[in-house]
């Protein structure tokens, strides 16, 4: 799991954090006995997330808690590059299961040299897109919602390329209409050919 962490705004980073949590918490609850996990999260860089108390999935047994981010930059085309070889690396069948916005602010790589490594990897990379998910958290809708900074963030262009890059590998994308439906879309996942 690639798990967005960070951003510029400090609003975002609570949203992401509290969205991230229990991305985290639904996934342990879906995976089977015999399933293992690795879990990374990006902001600025990609940092694997720590955990103790380890079951045979490598998840803590206790509820995992995602801590607030600082400020930083969303690098997800770069955190997707970094994290893709890692994932093909690992034996057996690959998924990974990007928990993202698709919010990139700073990333060196750009959108189509992700997409042309997708395309190349044997593995899938299916993006569940919490984008709206953390939108309605940080802009409530009503008068004045416009004039916030996320407001002005490319949400839409962000969305539709998380369904790119999962249609480039063979997944599809999963847009939760609220966290406790991320239940469900692991369950989607876990239908997947």
């Amino acid at each position: 799991m690639l798990l967005e962490h960070g951003g510029c705004f400090h609003a975002l980073n609570d949203a992401l954090a509290d969205t991230g949590s229990h991305a985290i918490q639904e996934l342990k609850g879906a995976l089977n006995p015999d399933d293992k996990i690795t879990v990374w999260t990006y902001a600025n860089t990609v940092e694997p997330l720590e955990v103790s108390s380890e079951n045979s999935t490598g998840l803590q047994l206790t509820t995992v808690q995602v801590p607030v981010a600082p400020s930083s930059q969303s690098n997800s085309y770069d955190a997707v590059l970094a994290v893709l070889p890692r994932v093909l690396q690992m034996p057996g069948r690959k998924v990974l299961v990007v928990v993202s916005s698709g919010i990139d602010t700073f990333s060196q790589a750009d959108f189509p040299h992700v997409l042309r490594a997708v395309k190349a990897s044997v593995g899938l990379i299916c993006p569940i897109n919490i984008g709206p998910l953390v939108r309605a958290t940080v802009l409530p809708a009503g008068e004045g919602s416009n004039d916030t900074p996320y407001a002005h963030l490319k949400w839409q262009r962000a969305s539709e390329q998380l369904t790119r890059l999962a249609r480039a590998s063979g997944c599809r994308a999963f847009s939760p209409g609220s966290s406790m439906d991320l239940l469900a879309v692991y369950d989607g996942l876990h239908q997947h050919p």
